[in-house]
This record gives structure tokens, sequence and C-alpha cells, in this order.
């Protein structure tokens, strides 16, 4: 009987959630709009993370990808993209050099 209580607990959360989500218009209208994002990041595993949490959110995303801060620059230059993701700590440029050096830093 225990174990029938567990899985309805974890069945009335799960619903919960997903009436939660279904209040967050902001969320579900995203997810239409086309968005450049420009992900710097040199680490693949935390870049891979990071791809699926936007393709989730921006399905519709077009993704820019940059190893360093440098590329970053370089890539944000051609693409202009609307968003931009920046790790901190990155060869070359890391990310607070690369935000102060970014054309697109607004003051």
């Amino acid at each position: 009987m225990e174990e029938g209580n567990k899985i309805n607990d974890k069945d009335r959360e799960y619903n919960e959630c997903k009436a939660q989500k279904e209040k967050l218009p902001g969320i579900q209208q995203q997810s239409s709009l086309e968005h450049k994002i420009l992900i710097a990041e040199d680490n693949s595993v935390n870049m891979m993370l990071v791809k699926i949490l936007i393709n989730k959110i921006f399905p519709k995303a077009k993704i820019i990808e940059a190893v360093n801060g440098n590329q970053s620059i370089e890539l944000y230059n051609i693409h202009k993209p609307d968003i931009i993701l920046v790790d901190i700590q990155m060869p070359e440029k890391d990310g607070y050099t690369t935000g102060e050096k970014n054309p697109g830093n607004r003051k």
C-alpha cells in the first residue's frame, strides 16, 4: 500500500509541475521565436549541455559556438547574435575580458 502512495505522490508532483509550466507563457512563447545565440565555452561537455537546454527553450535558435574569448568576439562581429553566453574561465581571453572587448557590450 505504501508503494502505491509513493507513485500517487509522484504523479501528483508531476501534474503540479506540468500545470506550473503551463502558467509560464513566456517560456512557451519563446519556443516560436528564432534567435541567434552565441555560446563561448571551452569545455565540450558544458557546451553540449548548454546547447541541449537552449534547444529545449528555443528550438528554432541558431547556435553559434566559440571555444575561446577571441573566437567569440570574431563570431559576434560576423553573426551579431541576439544572446551571448560566455564562460568566465577560458583560454586566450576570459569571460570578463571578452565582455569588455565585445563591440556589442552596452554600458
